[in-house]
């Protein structure tokens, strides 16, 4: 029952953060810092819920945009770092499992800060995988986006500041972006959002076109911050560009003119191969209708299709040539068989046209 309850609010959580629903938390952004606020509200709730637990015990959630840990130690029981997420996990969903996002907890991080503790003290220790998270914070300024997926880290009683540094490895998100930096939350900075993205307390250690290495100096919330390119956004994109429009009017126009025709001039021209020739028109026009139905569903196509690209160079383990320009890559994959089908049929149909 009590893990049926944690999971039901972490289910309600993940349903807020569906990327269907950037712009209302965008339009909420305008009047209160809604997503940080849920950010909060979270790490409340993960110490509230530690606190009812027995030592040594743990949950583990598992949601279509979030992952979540939450483990009571106590500290003479932390005897090596502590790997989040744990990929291999029965149950664990598919998006988690195949990236290469993770953070290292050092064991010597579990030191309180008060002296006053009788005996060894116990800490709660929270931390979730945020899928979509990103997207719903402040952006950041001076052109730059969050190109990761976010993980955020707490700790209940504060630990002391100590030598040992957290490591976290987050993968890009999308390729074309400049520049990637480590970012931690830093709720210090009084402003409307209560808070801003800060380089301050994080360090990084290697990056590629690929992913980013991070060592940072406290637990916190963490993500790839990159500059974008001016005129380029990261932002859905549901309507086909103009050009695309036009080219595929043009088409679908000539080749129901030239079915016109035929079908005026048909006592005439009756034959095998015009039978032939009006199946390719109708077949190139359904190509056109269903490429610009297809492109509804793809993301910016300069930066390429985030979750899409950053799967491929995952399973590969390849990472992005940085002298190459990005991709782009579409949401569906019947989009490229329908261009490459698009494509053979107008060879066939000049073909055929040559022959008569």
């Amino acid at each position: 029952m009590f893990l049926q309850c944690l999971y039901n609010f972490f289910q309600i959580i993940s349903n807020l953060l569906e990327e269907e629903n950037k712009e209302k938390w965008e339009d909420a952004q305008k009047i209160y810092p809604a997503a940080v606020e849920l950010m909060q509200v979270i790490e409340e709730f993960i110490h509230i819920v530690g606190l009812g637990m027995k030592d040594f015990h743990n949950a583990y959630l598992m949601t279509g945009n979030l992952v979540a840990s939450i483990q009571r130690l106590p500290a003479v029981s932390v005897m090596t770092d502590i790997n989040f997420p744990m990929k291999g996990r029965k149950g664990m969903v598919e998006w988690a499992r195949n990236s290469e996002d993770k953070v290292v907890i050092p064991k010597g991080l579990f030191v309180s800060q008060s002296a006053d503790m009788e005996g060894s003290p116990v800490f709660i220790l929270g931390t979730v995988l945020y899928k979509t998270l990103g997207l719903m914070l402040p952006s950041p300024k001076n052109h730059t986006a969050v190109n990761s997926k976010v993980i955020a880290v707490t700790v209940r009683p504060e630990p002391k500041a100590t030598e040992s540094h957290l490591e976290i490895e987050l993968a890009h998100l999308a390729n074309g972006t400049m520049k990637p930096y480590c970012a931690l939350w830093d709720s210090t900075i009084m402003n409307d959002s209560w808070g801003a993205w800060s380089a301050k307390g994080c360090k990084t250690v290697l990056t590629d076109a690929s992913h980013t290495k991070c060592s940072c100096d406290r637990v916190s919330t963490f993500a790839i911050l990159a500059q974008q390119p001016r005129g380029i956004t990261m932002e859905y994109s549901g309507v086909p560009s103009v050009t695309l429009i036009v080219g595929c009017g043009l088409s679908c126009l000539s080749l129901i003119t030239l079915a016109v025709i035929y079908a005026v001039l048909w006592r005439y021209i009756r034959s095998e191969r015009s039978i032939i020739l009006l199946n390719f028109c109708l077949s190139i026009v359904c190509s056109n209708i269903l490429i610009l139905v297809g492109q509804t569903q793809t993301h910016n196509v300069h930066l390429g299709q985030h979750m899409s690209s950053s799967h491929i160079r995952a399973s590969f383990k390849v990472p992005w040539p940085a002298s190459m320009p990005p991709v782009p890559v579409t949401n569906s994959r019947a989009s490229s068989w329908l261009v490459t089908f698009h494509i053979s049929s107008i060879e066939r149909l000049s073909c055929s046209r040559m022959e008569l």
